[in-house]
């Protein structure tokens, strides 16, 4: 049952994060943004969750790990 609650946790800050993503982008009027971002181990106590995605020629395919 624990897993389950940190399944649907991931999934609503998932969620979360798409959202402002969204009003973000709208916000930039067609500026781009590159940012190289290193990976650094969660402190303590925490957990991190990695989610890869990709669009190519309309078909989407997500990779959460």
């Amino acid at each position: 049952e624990q897993g389950q609650h940190l399944g649907i946790k991931a999934m609503n800050l998932w969620s979360e994060w798409e959202a402002v993503q969204a009003v973000n982008s709208r916000n930039r009027h067609g500026m781009q943004q590159q940012q190289t971002v290193n990976w650094q181990k969660p402190p303590q106590g925490k957990y991190k969750c990695n989610v890869d995605f990709t669009a190519k020629q309309g078909k989407q395919v997500r990779d959460g790990a």
